[in-house]
């Protein structure tokens, strides 16, 4: 579970390198959706 936690652990990147960018993707969707439910008020 680690590894999805923490993608930018150096062991992580070698054997998983899509880790990353979907990490980033996953937390871009997020904020986004806060960011709207907040602005709809």
């Amino acid at each position: 579970m680690e590894k999805y936690i923490f993608p930018w652990d150096s062991q992580v990147m070698i054997n998983y390198p899509l880790a990353m960018p979907m990490f980033m993707i996953i937390m871009s969707i997020i904020l986004a959706v806060i960011s709207w439910i907040n602005n709809m008020e």
